[in-house]
């Protein structure tokens, strides 16, 4: 049996060069965890408790490539978003049609993961669909829903961006008593 010594360091005692090669061994190690679930579950509550919308699932694409973005797949109840949001005024006659039949707007993913399509599920007629009151209700819960799903998508590029940055990485192999060699590769043993 041979015995090798070798000289490792931690990552406060690299050289700049090396931290940045240290960086980039350690990069997929800061993010190879759900460390997105908190973040999720944070939406899920604030969604339903500001809006009556219940979330099921959430998508998000990377953060740096064309089309990125978050989207949601849920539903909304329109009476429930009236009251939680407190706007049953601004909507009176369907408001009235809302109190018997709360009509369900299903959220789900569109063609590309960051775009959202909804679909109601209502007791109301062709007729009683046909008021402005209807598609305006429609139209801002639509908006609300994105503008909430690209308040998320920032959060979350935020996050992985922290976990990226060089303070964090640093913390995490100090931490976790992660060593290098000399010029900031990891050592394979």
């Amino acid at each position: 049996m041979k015995i090798k010594k070798v000289k490792l360091y931690r990552f406060d005692e690299l050289s700049e060069e090396a931290k940045e090669g240290a960086m980039e061994e350690v990069a997929e190690e800061a993010t190879n965890w759900d460390w997105y679930t908190t973040i999720e579950d944070e939406f899920k509550e604030k969604m339903y408790n500001k809006y009556g919308c219940n979330v099921d699932d959430i998508y998000f694409t990377d953060f740096y490539g064309q089309g990125t973005g978050a989207c949601f797949k849920g539903e909304i109840c329109m009476g429930d978003y009236l009251k939680k949001t407190r706007r049953k005024h601004i909507y009176p006659n369907l408001s009235k049609y809302l109190k018997y039949y709360n009509t369900i707007i299903k959220i789900e993913p569109g063609r590309r993961e960051y775009e959202m399509t909804f679909e109601d599920e209502g007791c109301f007629t062709d007729s009683e669909k046909q008021g402005e009151e209807y598609d305006d209700l429609l139209d801002e819960i639509k908006e609300t829903c994105e503008e909430e799903a690209d308040n998320l998508f920032k959060e979350l590029q935020e996050e992985y961006e922290y976990l990226l940055s060089e303070e964090n990485i640093k913390d995490f192999c100090l931490s976790n008593e992660i060593l290098f060699y000399e010029d900031g590769r990891l050592p394979n043993f």
